[in-house]
């Protein structure tokens, strides 16, 4: 398990990792304004802790305050906790198979993005139209991740395999930033009204 230490300067995240006994290297240096670009088109899919902590760094660089609105953040972490559940659910192979049913569909993480940005994005901009159709489809995929938070915190912790002081803070924020967001939605029933125009 790689941890790193994360440096963000002048809208530059560099992350650095040093090995027992060597010196710092950097193993990535990028703006923060590249990185959900690049995590949403899977360079580090297979880098769990890589994605999650540049993710981390990303959040990080935005004012406090500002709610988290940017609907790759969420699909990212969506898709890969649905990957997940289905490894634990299946002894470690990620696959998605429905019960009484021979057939057994192999999942990635950018299928499962896809698959969001195609079938529920493109759906509601469909119906809807570019802007609302993105707001609902952003309403979508974050109720998604709001309910099911507690395997989403279970999934960091699985990633980091420590619950650091720096994970909680970042987790704390998303979901002050989430709770804000519903509440206030819920308090003005807009919710169902997203849906129904």
């Amino acid at each position: 398990m790689l941890d790193y230490r994360t440096v963000i300067e002048n809208g530059i995240v560099t992350l650095f990792h040093q090995q027992e006994n060597e010196q710092e290297q950097i193993v990535i240096s990028l703006p923060a304004t590249a990185i959900l670009d690049r995590v949403d088109s899977g360079e580090w899919d297979k880098q769990n802790a890589l994605a999650l902590q540049l993710l981390m760094a990303w959040l990080k660089t935005l004012p406090d305050g500002q709610p988290i609105d940017d609907i790759r953040f969420f699909r990212w972490i969506v898709a890969h906790v649905w990957v997940t559940k289905q490894k634990e659910k299946h002894h470690g192979r990620a696959v998605f198979k429905l019960e009484n049913s021979p057939v057994v569909l192999p999942l990635f993480p950018s299928i499962e993005r896809s698959a969001l940005a195609n079938n529920i994005e493109g759906a509601l901009i469909e119906r809807f139209g570019h802007e609302q159709g993105m707001k609902n489809a952003s309403f979508f995929i974050v109720k998604c991740w709001w309910v099911h938070r507690v395997k989403v915190c279970r999934f960091l912790i699985l990633v980091k395999k420590c619950y650091s002081s720096y994970t909680a803070a970042l987790l704390k924020r998303v979901r002050r930033s989430l709770s804000r967001r519903f509440c206030t939605d819920e308090q003005n029933n807009t919710k169902e009204e997203r849906y129904d125009r």
